[in-house]
């Protein structure tokens, strides 16, 4: 199926334009995906989301820690 959008702001079309550059998609793949998203949206099982965040920041533990962290932001600040 076929659908053509009329009067779309230029400022909306730069911003589906910059999104769909930013995904590597068309403008039109891009404007499907955010009509998909809009109408089913995609349901997030926490659980899992942060199993998977707790398993990153073990593998990462002990290269830095708060204080060495602190000190990289100081340092960067002055």
């Amino acid at each position: 199926m076929n659908i053509s959008l009329k009067d779309v702001p230029d400022e909306l079309h730069e911003k589906i334009k910059e999104r769909a550059r930013r995904s590597h998609r068309s403008i039109n793949s891009e404007i499907i995906y955010l009509l998909e998203t809009l109408i089913e949206p995609r349901s997030i099982d926490y659980e899992a989301e942060l199993l998977a965040i707790q398993t990153l920041r073990n593998n990462f533990k002990g290269l830095i820690n708060d204080e060495e962290l602190n000190r990289i932001k100081r340092d960067g600040r002055k």
